[in-house]
C-alpha cells in the first residue's frame, strides 16, 4: 500500500514541498523529523515562531497534517515533539503569563486541526484506538482548556464524535478512556475552596455541583448522535460489539440511577435541550430505527438479550409497523427469531399478539418469511403456532404470496401443513 492511509480520501504526500513532516510522522520516524524541523530553523529568519508553526501545521491536498499522521499510525514519540514544536514557537514573544497562554492556543491550534474528512486528532486516536495517544490527547487537550469542547462538539463530516467513532469500531478501552478523561475537566463557577471562611457545607455543594457537572459532560458523550440519528449505543449494536454495547449499557443505567437517587435530572439545566436526558436504549435513529430492531435485523440475539434485559421496548416498530419478530422475519434471521419467541412463550402474556401481529400493509412475520422464500423461517413461525390464514391488506394469505411470487418449496411446505388445508386460499381454488 505504500504510503496510503486510509482516514482521508487521498493518498500522503510523497515527503517533499510543505507536507514533508507528513510522512515520517506517519512512518514514526522522529529522527527525520527532527532533521526537516532543525534545516527547516536553520533557514529560516523568522524569529517570532510563526513560520515554524505554518510548517509543522501543514498539510497535503487531503488536508493531512503531520499530527494527523502521527496520531491515525499511534506513534506517541512523533504527536509528542509535534506538540513541542507548537509550544516553542509560542515562545518567541511576551513573557510570563503571556507566553503561557500563547503556548497554550498553539497546542490547542494543532490538536484541534482537522483533515478532509473532518477528523481532528483526538477523534482519529479513539477511531483506531490509539490509547497511548488518546490519553495523551486528552490530558493536553484538558490543560488548554478544550477538552470539553474537542469531546462535544470535534465532530467530522459525517457528525461522528471522538465517542461516537470509538464505539462504531468496538473499541472499548478507547471509550473507557474518554470518560476517564472527564473526571479531571474543571467545574464551571467552582467554588473557592482555599478559603478558610468556606464551611463544611459550601463544599459539600461544590463537591455535589462538580459531580452533577460532570455526569451532565459524560451524558452528553454518551447520547449525542450524528446527523444520521445514530448515539454510540446505536453504532455499536450496528456493529456486533457485544462487549461494548454492555458497557454502554452499564453507563447510561448509572446516568439514570444517580440522577433519580439524588433528585434532579440534567434536564434541568437551562442550557440542556433534553436530548441528551434521554436513555439511547429506545431511541431511534433517522430511519426510525431503534437498537433493539437493529440488532434483529442483524441476526444478534445476544446483544438483543442485553438490550432486553436492561429494559428495552419489546414492542417498539420501525415506521412500516414492523415489530421485532417481522423484522426478523423479513431478513432472515433465525437466531434472532427463535430468541424472541422463546422469550415471548415464557412470558405470561400470550405469544400470538407476537406472532401474529400485522404491520402497516397488514403483513404478518409469517406472511413477511414467506413472500422472501424463507423455508427454515416459516417453518419456524409455523412450528410456533403463527396463523396461516391471516392475509395482508389485499387479502393474501401466506400460502397466496408464496404462490405468485413461485416459492416453490415454501408452497409446498404450507400445502402440508394441517392449518394451510384450510385456508381456503383464493388463489388455489
Amino acid at each position: 500500500m505504500g504510503n496510503s492511509i486510509t482516514f482521508c480520501r487521498t493518498r500522503l504526500c510523497d515527503g517533499t514541498g510543505e507536507g514533508s513532516l507528513l510522512v515520517p510522522s506517519t512512518q514514526g520516524n522522529l529522527d527525520e523529523m527532527k532533521r526537516l524541523v532543525g534545516a527547516f530553523i536553520a533557514d529560516s529568519h523568522d524569529r517570532s515562531g510563526l513560520s515554524l508553526a505554518a510548517f509543522v501545521n501543514s498539510f497535503d491536498a487531503g488536508g493531512n497534517a503531520a499530527v494527523h499522521g502521527a496520531t491515525f499510525s499511534g506513534h506517541l514519540d512523533a504527536l509528542s515533539f509535534l506538540v513541542e514544536c507548537c509550544e516553542c514557537c509560542a515562545g518567541g514573544g511576551g513573557g510570563g503569563g503571556r507566553r503561557a497562554s500563547s503556548s497554550s492556543k498553539a497546542t490547542a491550534d494543532l490538536l484541534t486541526l482537522r483533515n478532509g474528512l473532518g477528523c481532528s486528532p483526538l477523534w482519529l486516536a479513539a477511531g483506531y484506538d490509539r490509547i497511548p495517544c488518546l490519553e495523551y490527547l486528552t490530558r493536553k487537550l484538558r490543560d488548554c482548556d478544550r477538552l470539553e469542547s474537542s469531546l462535544l462538539y470535534d465532530a467530522n463530516d459525517a457528525g461522528d464524535t471522538p465517542f461516537l467513532a470509538a464505539a462504531s469500531r468496538g473499541n472499548v478501552e478507547a471509550c473507557r478512556c474518554i470518560l476517564r478523561s472527564v473526571e479531571g475537566c474543571p467545574a464551571r463557577g467552582r467554588l473557592p475552596l482555599c478559603q478558610d471562611d468556606v464551611n463544611d457545607n459550601e463544599n459539600d455543594v461544590e463537591d455535589s455541583n462538580r459531580s452533577r457537572r460532570l455526569r451532565k459532560m459524560k451524558a452528553r458523550i454518551v447520547r449525542t448522535a450524528n446527523r444520521a440519528g445514530d448515539t454510540p449505543l446505536q453504532v455499536a449494536v450496528a456493529s456486533g460489539h457485544t462487549d461494548l454495547v454492555s458497557f454502554l449499557l452499564e453507563v447510561d443505567d448509572m446516568l439514570c440511577r444517580v440522577d433519580t437517587e439524588e433528585g434532579h435530572d440534567v434536564a434541568d439545566d437551562d442550557d440542556d435541550d433534553g436530548i441528551h436526558t434521554k436513555k439511547c436504549i429506545d431511541r431511534k435513529n433517522a430511519s426510525g430505527l431503534s437498537p433493539l430492531i437493529v440488532a434483529c435485523e442483524r441476526n444478534l440475539p445476544s446483544i438483543a438479550s442485553l438490550l432486553i434485559e436492561h429494559g428495552a421496548d419489546r414492542q417498539v416498530q420501525d415506521t412500516r409497523g414492523r415489530s421485532t419478530l417481522a423484522v426478523a422475519a423479513f431478513c432472515g434471521c433465525v437466531d434472532v427469531a427463535e430468541y424472541l419467541i422463546t422469550i415471548s412463550l415464557s412470558s405470561s402474556s400470550s405469544s400470538s399478539s407476537l406472532l401474529n401481529a400485522t404491520d402497516h400493509d397488514g403483513c404478518t412475520p409469517l406472511w413477511l418469511a414467506v413472500r422472501t422464500g424463507n423455508l427454515a423461517m416459516t417453518k419456524l413461525l409455523v412450528d410456533a403456532g403463527a396463523d396461516t390464514t391471516i392475509g395482508d391488506r389485499d387479502s393474501l394469505t401466506p400460502l397466496d404470496v408464496a404462490v405468485k411470487f413461485k416459492k416453490e418449496k415454501v408452497v409446498e411446505y404450507l400445502k402440508s401443513c394441517t392449518s394451510s388445508s384450510t385456508t381456503g386460499s383464493t388463489m388455489l381454488t
